[in-house]
């Protein structure tokens, strides 16, 4: 399906871990989105958006900008050394 993005990718754009939208989206903190025929979440850009919107109300852009520092830092950290 074109233009709808993954649960990670929606994370890694927003800044948060997948756990963290995973748990929004349970919890009803932010509206749940459509599913593909395996039962996949898929967002739209509007999901998006309210996502972003909820985000930023919740945690202001420096944490979010932290976070993901955090989390490419991590990433960094688990890639073999050569």
């Amino acid at each position: 399906m074109e233009g709808w993005r993954r649960l990670s990718e929606v994370a890694r754009e927003i800044g948060v871990s997948t756990i963290t939208l995973k748990r929004w989206l349970l919890s009803g903190k932010v509206p749940e989105v459509t599913r593909d025929r395996n039962g996949w979440r898929l967002f739209s850009s509007a999901d998006v958006e309210q996502i972003k919107h909820y985000a930023t109300r919740t945690y202001p852009p420096a944490v979010v900008a932290s976070s993901q520092a955090r989390y490419r830092l991590k990433k960094l950290k688990r890639k073999p050394q050569s």
